[in-house]
């Protein structure tokens, strides 16, 4: 099952199972369940609101059925790729790419505790 269809799940169960909350003998009053829910809602509705409203945008930018909008959507951009350095150099050799445009021009460091940087290349071997 799906992440989504598993909120949705519990979302509905939620609310057939509702009870008033309370704690100890008091029962808290009922808008505070609504604002409960309205807090819970605010977090769930966020990811699919935010995909409706992409695929809106791209239908009026670019044109399409509200489904040739989601497919072009949810396509890898063409620079996406490998993080590790031989694996872009790979992939770069198979789609006939250059790997140079594939390298940082500013080099890696990590701070160190004396607060300079040191490079990543200059870090000493560890056994894991």
């Amino acid at each position: 099952m799906h992440s989504c269809s598993l909120t949705q799940v519990i979302l509905i169960f939620t609310c057939v199972n509702f009870n008033p909350t309370t704690y100890g003998g008091y029962t808290f009053p009922g808008w505070s369940d609504g604002v409960g829910l309205l807090l819970t809602l605010s977090s769930i509705l966020a990811i699919p609101g935010v995909a409706v409203l992409k695929v809106v945008t791209e239908q009026r930018t670019n044109g399409g059925t509200l489904l040739q909008c989601a497919r072009r959507l949810t396509k890898p951009q063409p620079e996406w790729g490998p993080a590790l350095k031989e694996h872009r150099i790979q992939k770069a050799a198979v789609d006939g790419l250059d790997p140079s445009t594939f390298e940082s021009q500013v080099p890696l460091t990590i701070s160190s505790t004396n607060g300079g940087q040191t490079p990543l290349g200059n870090l000493p071997a560890t056994k894991i």
